[in-house]
């Protein structure tokens, strides 16, 4: 609540002053995250002005004031546009490799996360359930492909009952298929009338979706 009373420059200047840094430095701290975030034409705005996209930006700019060894960021790009978006990430990934500074964040968007992050960790029915890099943990669904169909009637095909299919909108559906069960899922597609189908690769948000359906993982 202290934002909306405080211009963005002044919360800014006093987060970097409480942080140890002299007026002086929390002055050009002040003026350096002004810069990196295009705030200068907001900085005499009281923050119960901004809109959630500024108000968003401002609370970043207080995170990195002082550069702080590990940065905690909950949702950091909701109510930005795709441009301010991509401005976030090129930033903290810069922030990252300049200052060497750790960077956690919490997100539920999967294919965002998936440009940016090293580690990652799931987190189901209040549990952990998933640690490591991206990449091992695509390991566990990586035998499994991802197939969407479409087909003009709103009724799903007729497949085996172990295959779950999941509709996704209008006319498509969802279906995730073991590779060593390839061949026969492409044989009861034949059978079907399928106006088009995709394969597609595990994903992190495939691996999200593996833990929220997995019962064993909620215990």
């Amino acid at each position: 609540q202290a934002l909306n009373h405080l211009t963005v420059g002044e919360a800014i200047y006093f987060r970097a002053h409480l942080r140890g840094l002299d007026r002086r430095a929390a002055r050009a701290e002040r003026e350096r995250l002004l810069a990196l975030w295009q705030l200068e034409p907001l900085r005499n705005k009281v923050g119960k002005y901004l809109s959630g996209g500024e108000r968003r930006l401002l609370q970043i700019s207080i995170a990195m004031a002082g550069n702080p060894p590990i940065l905690m960021l909950d949702e950091p790009t909701n109510e930005l546009s795709p441009q301010r978006r991509r401005q976030v990430w090129n930033n903290l990934r810069d922030l990252n490799r300049t200052q060497g500074t750790t960077i956690i964040f919490i997100t539920h968007d999967a294919i965002e996360a998936e440009k940016i992050i090293q580690r990652m960790g799931i987190l189901h029915a209040g549990r952990l359930v998933a640690l490591g890099t991206p990449g091992a943990l695509k390991q566990q669904v990586d035998q499994q492909l991802r197939l969407e169909l479409f087909f003009a009637p709103e009724t799903p095909p007729a497949l085996p009952p172990e295959l779950a299919i999941q509709p996704l909108d209008a006319g498509r559906w969802m279906v995730y298929v073991e590779r060593s069960h390839l061949e026969s899922v492409m044989s009861c597609l034949d059978q079907n009338q399928i106006d088009d189908f995709r394969f597609y690769s595990a994903t992190l948000e495939d691996l999200y979706i593996h833990y929220a359906t997995d019962e064993t993982a909620a215990g």
